[in-house]
């Protein structure tokens, strides 16, 4: 039915997960699955591992392994969560090959994963339940040396190449931090316990994140033992995306009816508005790569009058923005999209009825002026 994008290397190859019809009837019947796809330029090639059913892909890195999640049950569909996989295993694949399998602990799935340059793992688990009881909260997992182990409760939200892991701890409402297997509690000076989004963790062991505190958006990065409290846009926080580890972040500053502003934040006094192409109003900022460029997106014609109701994709850095081209647009543009250190950008673009239907890369060329 439709396509996610996961992950792309420097190589330019791209993962893919292929989702099948949402109404799982052919799933349940293991006649359809979720199989992770690995697309170097020709045919994307499936990636199915022998003794399961299903194959969801995580991350590459430029070892040219590839982390996917796999079971072999058939999958279910849910009213209320659609379709859903118990993921019992993760599986490291290369060229072809498994090169590992980590089951779960016992009476856990895992919910997703992580791999480094290292070749090694962090991995989260979901609540444990019994009669629909949960009996234990998420966990996270390290794998290395060929040993899973158990770095206690939170979830997985980043993982660099030092091992140390950046999560969140669900039954605390807090985010947490993993150094040599010791876990540390990231003050925020917030009490909320609500609006956490995702947290971002660079090479340099420093992490970001931003929070709602009532109802203003606080962002913060943590960089060893300090704290620093992320300028604001007129008294609006920035929701961070991406960061980069020159410790550069880019986001949006939410207006909340009003327009979106697309921001970086370089680590002066002030967030930088980044200027739109064509003039837009309103608009995002999704990623950034280590030299600088970033990618986003700003919406069409909402109505549609002008057939460009979906939206447009740009690539800019410090010196200026300019618009991705696309052949059509599509009903619901989504910025869920990377770019590598050479420029080349991977986004999938959704369709009328939120579906991923194409996913499109773009490849930077010699320009004919600047």
């Amino acid at each position: 039915m439709s396509q996610s994008f996961i992950d792309l290397d420097e190589r330019g190859r791209v993962l893919l997960d292929a989702h099948p019809d949402d109404t799982g009837e052919a799933w349940a019947a293991g006649e359809s699955s979720i199989t992770a796809f690995l697309w170097s330029g020709g045919q994307p090639e499936a990636i199915v591992i022998d003794g399961f059913l299903q194959t969801s892909g995580q991350a590459l890195n430029e070892r040219g392994e590839v982390l996917l999640l796999a079971t072999n049950e058939p999958g279910r569909a849910d009213d209320d969560w659609g379709i859903s996989a118990d993921w019992t295993h993760a599986v490291l694949w290369q060229d072809g090959a498994v090169v590992a399998t980590i089951a779960a602990p016992d009476g856990r799935l895992f919910t997703h994963g992580q791999l480094n340059e290292l070749g090694h793992v962090a991995l989260s688990t979901d609540y444990a339940w019994n009669d629909d009881v949960a009996t234990a909260p998420p966990h996270t997992y390290l794998w290395r040396d060929g040993q899973l182990v158990d770095l206690g409760e939170g979830s997985l939200g980043d993982f660099n190449d030092r091992d140390e892991i950046a999560g969140y701890d669900d039954e605390l409402h807090e985010y947490v931090m993993w150094r040599q297997g010791e876990r540390h509690i990231l003050p925020r000076g917030c009490d909320a316990e609500w609006g956490m989004g995702a947290i971002h963790l660079d090479e340099h062991g420093r992490a970001a994140a931003s929070f709602n505190c009532g109802n203003p958006v606080f962002s913060l990065l943590w960089s060893g033992d300090e704290v620093i409290e992320l300028p604001t846009l007129a008294g609006r926080g920035m929701t961070i995306e991406a960061m980069n580890d020159r410790g550069e972040l880019v986001g949006v500053v939410r207006a909340f009816g009003e327009d979106d502003v697309p921001v970086r934040w370089d680590g002066g006094d002030e967030l930088v508005v980044v200027p739109l192409p064509s003039g837009a109003p309103s608009g995002e900022l999704g990623d950034i790569n280590e030299r600088g460029q970033f990618i986003g997106a700003y919406p069409g014609d909402p109505f549609g009058g002008d057939g460009t109701h979906g939206g447009f994709f740009f690539v800019g850095d410090e010196d200026g923005t300019h618009e991705l081209p696309l052949d059509e647009l599509w009903g619901s543009m989504m910025l869920v999209g990377e770019i590598n250190e050479s420029g080349v950008i991977v986004n999938s673009m959704a369709g009328d009825v939120g579906d991923h239907e194409h996913t499109i890369v773009w490849r930077p060329c010699e320009a004919d002026s600047p």
